[in-house]
């Protein structure tokens, strides 16, 4: 497992971080996610990927493959 804290980073940044790490780890959290929007868009590796925290509007979209679970709330089109 592998974690991400997502604090000072764009979402552009998060996602890059996020796609890269599915690649080679079973499990990335990322931590302090701030209810962003459009957190793990377009996975498409078996990674569990864990938002600890809230997650804005279309989190884990256009994806196939991930485990997805967001400890907190989620905005619509989760």
């Amino acid at each position: 497992m592998v974690e991400i804290d997502a604090r000072d980073k764009s979402i552009r940044e998060i996602n890059t971080e996020i796609k890269r790490l599915a690649q080679v780890e079973d499990e990335v959290v990322v931590l302090h996610p701030e209810a962003r929007h459009h957190l793990g868009v377009g996975l498409i590796w078996p990674v569990k990927l864990t938002i600890a925290g809230s997650a804005g509007y279309f989190c884990a979209g256009l994806c196939d493959g991930p485990q997805v679970r967001v400890t907190h709330n989620t905005g619509w089109s989760a």
